[in-house]
């Protein structure tokens, strides 16, 4: 058995992913299930013999297969999430924020913040005041 690994690299359509990394799973399940009952005997009657070296290293060759074909499982979902996050980043509209905006809650500007509260509640008084004005030239005319 070679443990001699190669990486390749091909695309598939999008739809067709989950189907793809089923297939990878199935292949790691079997791996393992073949593995434990090829194995179950050495497994409960471990011996100092070469016979059973050969088997526990047999076992961790296929242990060591099914460890490859799951990190393959988990780069590709890794890759598919990184897939879904960049989608979803540029989905959303991005603001432009100015870098010089000034911080209203230090020093001088916490006075100015204080004026224009004035300014506005002045505003609303003589807009009131208007207001009223208008409403009794209205009952008189």
């Amino acid at each position: 058995m070679s443990t001699q690994r190669v990486n390749i690299q091909y695309s598939v359509k999008i739809d067709e992913l989950e189907s793809e990394v089923q297939r990878l799973a199935s292949k790691a399940k079997k791996v393992l299930e073949d593995c434990v009952s090829a194995n179950k005997k050495s497994l409960g009657s471990v011996t100092l013999s070469t016979q059973c070296y050969d088997d526990l290293d047999s076992i961790r060759h296929s242990l060591m297969e099914a460890d490859a074909i799951l990190n393959d499982i988990n780069m590709i979902i890794s890759s598919f999430v990184s897939y879904k996050a960049q989608q979803i980043s540029q989905s959303v509209p991005t603001r432009e924020v100015p870098e010089n905006i000034p911080n209203t809650f230090e020093g001088n500007n916490l006075e100015e913040l204080s004026e224009i509260h004035d300014k506005i509640n002045n505003f609303k008084s003589k807009l009131a005041n208007i207001e009223s004005e208008h409403s009794h030239e209205s009952d008189i005319g």
